[in-house]
């Protein structure tokens, strides 16, 4: 058995900085962190919902956590690239 806390609506709502009735929403979906459900009390995991919070990083940033924004002067678009 795992002995890790778990958390309550309302906690990870306040983790995660979203409404509890967004967690509710997400919930109902089936789109958002893996819980517990024991009768009529939810429970989450920490460790489920960072590994959700993990899937929700967008490629772009995830991989590209050390790009850097730099200004062209090459061209006179004056357009921003990501590096």
């Amino acid at each position: 058995m795992n002995d890790e806390k778990l958390m309550s609506t309302k906690e990870v709502s306040e983790y995660l900085g979203i409404a509890v009735s967004t967690l509710l929403l997400y919930r109902t979906m089936e789109t958002g962190p893996a819980y517990i459900k024991m009768r009529r009390l939810v429970r989450y995991r920490k460790s489920e919902v960072d590994a959700w919070l993990e899937a929700q990083i967008s490629p772009r940033i995830k991989y590209n956590s050390f790009a850097i924004i730099r200004w062209t002067y090459e061209n006179c678009s004056g357009s921003l690239l990501m590096y």
